[in-house]
């Protein structure tokens, strides 16, 4: 059964740099992720990066930043825009920040629900 699952992007002050927590992040077929951005003063994009000699389908990535302040959240489906069969690793990078990198893999196998999200930050 698909479950949503969370990628957090934290930025600690003083530090120039985000970071995607938790990366890697696995998740099952069909899954939803839902990054929310807690930097608050940044805003982040990510976006796919296809493997050496992969191809990746990009219409059901991000398409639009997520805004500073951490009550802004974007979506992607893994399975259903994603053309890749399942036990698949997808990087992906800010678009604003290139620097900024994370891994999410995708498995057949059995993944337990993850805890409900709530407000706070993590």
């Amino acid at each position: 059964m698909a479950q949503d699952r969370m990628i957090q992007i934290n930025r600690a002050p003083g530090e120039t740099l985000a970071t995607f927590d938790p990366s890697p992040k696995l998740v099952n077929f069909n899954d939803t992720i839902t990054w929310r951005n807690n930097d608050p003063t940044e805003a982040h994009w990510p976006a796919p990066v296809p493997l050496p000699g992969g191809t990746f389908d990009e219409s059901g990535w991000i398409s639009a930043q997520i805004l500073a302040g951490g009550t802004n959240f974007k979506t992607v489906t893994f399975g259903t825009a994603q053309k890749d069969p399942p036990d698949q690793i997808y990087r992906y990078v800010c678009a604003n920040h290139k620097d900024e990198q994370g891994t999410i893999t995708v498995t057949a196998a059995p993944i337990p629900p993850e805890p409900a999200a709530d407000d706070t930050e993590s």
